[in-house]
């Protein structure tokens, strides 16, 4: 799981090639395609492309990274990669990192929804590096032969209609149905926030303070969403004069995405609070201090200190595209911060 989380990180970062990257693949079947008989009468004479087989080792929650086998040493990061099944073309891939005959991938096209949920761990697939044209053209002529089927007529009128999102094969609605159930398509959120914590002041009575938060939220399935974050702040003469304080929050959470007004997402949320207190003088004896001095340190980095089950709820705002504002309000603290999704 470790390695498919580096994993993600590294696919954002190439995110802006790989549109620019994944439209080239459709050049030969644009050349070829003005005159549809062209790749009807071309296809049966084709020689089917070299691949690979290859074992998948991991997958995602969502099926989208896959850790596979790299026996032969021969993908490498950047290669683009066709995943193929029963002599079905499936998906489109990215490489994104290799380690030890192992490679890691991210799904970047979908081309059998049906195919493409029964991958899973210890399946054998075949892997075409590189053009993928020859089952492109055959994604191309079932469609043109469904549709004769169907006695209809052809919607496909030039180059441009192929690919046109109007034009949906029954097998690329059901992945478009599948996709409309998620309120929020991105996998991961990471965000910074300044919020307030609950605590006490050195007389014992009840205080907040000022503390800054990193946050990152995964979507483990479809609106189900796990979160991790980390808080950390200083508090000055406390537990008293000259002494300072590091409380460490550590939060874990369990969350579901609702559709919110304002075009806004709502996430309830319950979880598992640990708020950690530390400081170098706490019941350390020095000039002039009582035992009742020392007990009455304790007692109070004591009752910062806390472990305990904690629910709430944060709203999300879209900005622009990929970055998000975001409120926070729950028994753990309440805050507001602003974050990227990818």
């Amino acid at each position: 799981m470790k390695y498919l989380k580096s994993l993600t990180i590294f696919f954002f970062i190439l995110a802006p090639n790989l549109f620019s990257q994944e439209v080239d693949e459709f050049a030969f079947l644009e050349d070829n395609t003005s005159n549809p008989t062209n790749f009807e009468n071309a296809l049966p004479h084709l020689t089917p492309p070299k691949t690979s087989s290859e074992k998948i080792k991991k997958t995602s929650p969502n099926k989208k990274i896959f850790l596979i086998s790299n026996q032969n040493s021969s993908l490498s990061p950047g290669d683009f990669i066709s995943i193929i099944l029963q002599k079905k073309l499936i998906a489109r891939a990215l490489v994104g990192k290799t380690k030890k005959q192992l490679a890691g991938i991210k799904i970047i096209k979908i081309y059998d929804p049906k195919l493409w949920r029964r991958l899973e761990a210890k399946k054998q697939v075949e892997l075409l590096k590189g053009d993928d044209s020859y089952y492109l053209a055959q994604i191309a002529l079932s469609k043109k032969n469904k549709l004769k089927k169907k006695k209809s007529v052809s919607l496909i009128k030039g180059t441009e209609d192929l690919f046109n999102e109007t034009v949906i094969l029954n097998e690329e609605k059901e992945f478009d149905d599948i996709d409309k159930k998620r309120k929020i398509k991105s996998d991961n959120f990471i965000s910074l926030h300044i919020g307030r914590i609950a605590g006490v002041n050195t007389s014992g009575n009840p205080a907040e303070y000022t503390q800054l938060s990193a946050h990152w939220t995964y979507q483990l399935q479809d609106n189900i969403f796990i979160e991790a974050s980390y808080g950390q702040n200083i508090i000055r003469d406390f537990p008293a004069m000259g002494l300072d304080t590091k409380l460490s929050n550590i939060v874990l959470k369990a969350k579901y995405a609702f559709i919110a007004p304002m075009n806004s997402i709502l996430f309830p949320y319950v979880g598992y609070q640990i708020l950690q207190a530390s400081s170098p003088g706490e019941g350390v004896y020095s000039t002039g201090m009582t035992q009742q001095d020392i007990d009455a340190e304790t007692r109070l980095m004591n009752s910062l200190r806390k472990k305990a089950f904690i629910f709430g709820a944060s709203i999300l705002k879209s900005l622009v595209p990929g970055w998000f504002t975001r409120i926070d309000v729950g028994t753990d603290f309440y805050s507001i911060g602003f974050g990227l999704e990818f």
